[in-house]
C-alpha cells in the first residue's frame, strides 16, 4: 500500500510505500515534483536548498537516521520554480507506521 502526502506548496511531495526501507532496513524517501522538466534539490542539514545542494536523482533516496527534517526544492532552467518544503522525518516515519484502514 502507498501513503502519499503532499508537504507545502503543491510543486515538490514526498512519497513513502509500506516498504520504504531498502535491504538494510535503512528509511528512502522518494520525491517528485509537478514541475515538467524541473529538478529537485534537497538538503538533509536543514539549510534551505538551492541548486548547488544536493540533487534529487529520480530514485529513492536514503535518509540516515539522525535526519530530522529533509527540505526540498523544485528548479527548472535555473530558476527556482517554487517554495521550500520541509519533511520532519518523525511525521513520515508515523505515516509509515500508521496500520492501513
Amino acid at each position: 500500500s502507498q501513503l502519499r502526502e503532499v508537504f507545502g506548496d503543491h510543486k515538490v511531495s514526498a512519497k513513502a510505500n509500506a516498504r520504504a526501507r531498502d535491504s538494510s532496513g535503512k528509511l528512502t524517501l522518494r520525491m517528485s515534483s509537478e514541475i515538467a522538466g524541473g529538478d529537485i534539490y534537497y538538503t538533509i542539514d536543514g539549510t534551505n536548498p538551492d541548486s548547488f545542494m544536493l540533487k534529487y536523482p529520480g530514485a529513492p533516496v536514503v535518509v540516515p537516521e539522525e535526519v530530522y527534517v529533509v527540505k526540498a526544492v523544485a528548479w527548472r532552467n535555473g530558476r527556482l520554480s517554487g517554495r521550500v518544503v520541509s519533511i520532519l522525518m518523525r511525521d513520515l516515519i508515523a505515516r509509515l507506521q500508521r496500520p492501513r484502514s
